[in-house]
């Protein structure tokens, strides 16, 4: 490696500025002349916006009137790193908190090959802080309309990385696209990796570059909510990437509302079935 490469880090926050201050605290460790940190706040209704303004640089800090939803705020930090000629895009939860020496594994790793147009973390649950929560990334079962986490190293290339601690080369962003803003939450890593994946790009886990993750904070309390932008989601991406997506679509959902039924979560099971209507409403394309 002949210089540092460029990194900006963009951390997303919506209604949850203590969470996003704690990840801003973890990343002061990663403090170099290589690293920009942008925070945009997408469109919260809490005092977020003064609270960060106070914490963060104006030049890092974009405030969005509205929140149009993971992708679209992600975006806006990504298109202002391709202006300023980053390297690479690190996009960051703000309910993650990163231990020290994450970014350098994270560029060591993608500076390794050059084939590399992602590089996932090793997330470790916020709860339970000694539990992978996922090795990167993880599989998807398309007939089956899901995906599961890989929770330990594996020789096979993952099918997608966890957008929750992901290094994007922005010479890849530039040839694939950036984020589908389709997908208002859920499912817009997967379907970035594929895009990947399908221009010749791969993917890899940096096993050093280690992220605590509390996972759906602003969504806690809203399952019947957080199942309804997942479903929806999850309908968008076999509408646009299986030749028949009638079929994962169905299973998927099927498997999904009678776990929820079986537990008695009545309220949860007709979201999954609102969520799945609403992604076929949207019919995408089939390129971003």
């Amino acid at each position: 490696m002949n210089h540092a490469p460029r990194v900006c880090a963009v951390v997303l926050n919506w209604n949850r500025a203590e969470d996003t201050l704690a990840c801003l605290e973890s990343l002061k460790r990663e403090a170099s002349a290589s690293l920009t940190v942008l925070v945009i706040d997408n469109g919260s209704d809490d005092d977020s916006v003064p609270r960060l303004q106070a914490a963060v640089p104006a030049a890092n800090f974009i405030a969005q009137p509205k929140n149009r939803g993971f992708a679209a705020g992600c975006n806006i930090g990504i298109r202002r790193a391709l202006g300023e000629r980053a390297d690479y895009v690190w996009l960051l939860n703000n309910d993650a908190q990163v231990m020290p020496g994450c970014l350098r594994a994270l560029t060591r790793k993608a500076e390794e090959d050059p084939k590399l147009g992602a590089v996932g973390s090793v997330l470790y649950s916020g709860q339970h802080p000694d539990t992978i929560e996922a090795w990167g990334g993880g599989r998807i079962y398309s007939n089956l309309g899901g995906t599961r986490h890989i929770y330990g190293p594996d020789a096979k290339e993952p099918d997608y990385l966890v957008g929750a601690s992901l290094l994007l080369r922005c010479r890849a962003l530039k040839q694939v696209g950036l984020l589908d803003e389709r997908f208002f939450l859920y499912w817009e890593d997967t379907d970035l990796c594929q895009r990947l994946i399908a221009a010749g790009w791969s993917l890899a886990t940096a096993k050093d570059a280690r992220v605590v993750h509390a996972g759906s904070a602003s969504l806690k309390k809203s399952q019947d909510r957080l199942d309804f932008l997942f479903n929806r989601s999850a309908a968008l991406y076999f509408l646009k990437h299986h030749p028949w997506p009638c079929l994962p679509i169905v299973i998927g959902g099927l498997a999904r509302s009678i776990k929820r039924l079986f537990k008695g979560e009545g309220r949860r099971f007709i979201a999954v079935w609102c969520g799945l209507l609403a992604g076929l409403r949207r019919r995408p394309n089939s390129v971003a």
